[in-house]
């Protein structure tokens, strides 16, 4: 909180936002020196850097996994039980988008869709999902 200071003309502060030392300055000043501001600043980018780098990471991981599953099973579609995308190291907390398809809720992971069905198991759609997924379904409907 700064309060005015008659004597010297200037609000005076409590506490600095990086060291708490009190200063004086204008009342919206939040530092006691240009020094405390430059590390406040740098250690709140390393942390916004470091969380950044945890979201990737989780999303890189989860697309390579979507496609090593997509790839054993082939043609850009693949149906496995939920826990095996968990053994994998699948982390559904990862950044994903909702997608609705004809009514239905799927995750888009890269260039991968999925969607995880009443009975634990996950679809899994390559980026062509569109035209996949209506043959996918035309196929499944006929057979």
């Amino acid at each position: 909180m700064a309060s005015w200071n008659p004597h010297t003309q200037t609000f005076d502060h409590d506490g600095c936002k990086k060291c708490g030392e009190s200063f004086s300055g204008r009342k919206n000043r939040q530092f006691c020196s240009k020094a405390c501001k430059v590390v406040f600043n740098n250690e709140r980018a390393a942390e916004r850097r470091l969380s950044d780098q945890r979201h990737t990471t989780s999303l890189v991981r989860n697309i390579r996994i979507l496609e090593k599953v997509v790839l054993e099973q082939g043609n850009g579609i693949a149906t496995v039980p939920r826990y095996y995308l968990n053994e994998l190291g699948f982390d559904s907390k990862a950044p994903m988008n909702r997608v609705s398809i004809k009514g239905e809720t799927w995750f888009a992971v890269g260039d991968y869709i999925y969607m995880v069905h009443k009975d634990n198991t996950v679809e899994i759609l390559h980026k062509d999902w569109r035209n996949e997924h209506d043959n996918y379904r035309r196929q499944f409907q006929a057979g």
